[in-house]
């Protein structure tokens, strides 16, 4: 077998050959990950995350629309008159979670009221623990009347403070988000692409200047 004569390794072209070469054409280009736009998204991300947890999640009213929600659940459409006495103090306890972080709903207290009833028509002797802090709740109710505070007078729902539509909050931030990382996506490209026609520009002028230099020297070498 006769040897393979030895390959011969291409050097690449010199560095000022794209901008010198008026024939250069540059190798095709790989595809490059953007990491960038990536770092871009993640820090997107994670912001869109905090803004969610600080100004949805835990704000009182999401605290209390999930109590509220949760006592409703418990209770079902006839009001907990079906319910065992575990479920009727599990009840009574997220309504008075509810009446803590919102304690001027009237709709809470309203609940409570009906609650104890169902204690009192069951025959069940209410914990002093729950006596405790229902007095209490009432009592913030009370002095925010006296202090003629905004009252949820109308519906909760007219309010835009019924609990499906305060725990909905979380879901319609991260919607509209998408939008704002749309946006970047946009604008990433659209710098690349400006980047892309500054370099055309620079390399153009370079072709003219280098053009214009060797028909100066052809004009020298004739005179």
């Amino acid at each position: 077998m006769t040897p393979r004569p030895p390959r011969v390794k291409r050097s690449p072209p010199p560095p000022e050959a794209e901008d010198t070469d008026p024939g250069y054409r540059p190798p095709p280009l790989r595809f490059q990950v953007p990491w960038g736009l990536i770092a871009a998204l993640v820090v997107y991300v994670l912001g869109v995350g905090l803004y969610v947890t600080l100004s949805t999640r835990s704000a009182p009213e999401y605290q209390a629309a999930k109590h509220y929600q949760a006592a409703t659940e418990i209770l079902g459409l006839d009001g907990g008159k079906h319910c065992t006495r575990p479920e009727l103090s599990a009840a009574y306890d997220h309504l008075l979670e509810a009446a803590r972080y919102q304690p001027q709903v009237k709709d809470f207290h309203r609940t409570l009221e009906a609650l104890n009833g169902r204690f009192a028509e069951r025959g069940w002797k209410m914990p002093p623990e729950f006596r405790m802090r229902a007095e209490a709740v009432a009592g913030l109710y009370e002095r925010i009347q006296e202090e003629r505070q905004p009252l949820l007078v109308v519906g909760m729902r007219d309010q835009g403070w019924a609990p499906d539509q305060i725990l909905a909050r979380p879901a319609q931030v991260v919607k509209w988000s998408a939008f704002g990382g749309l946006g970047i996506v946009i604008l990433w490209f659209a710098l690349k692409l400006g980047e892309k026609q500054r370099n055309a520009m620079i390399r153009n002028q370079n072709l003219e200047r280098i053009e214009q230099e060797v028909a100066d020297l052809g004009r020298q070498r004739r005179r």
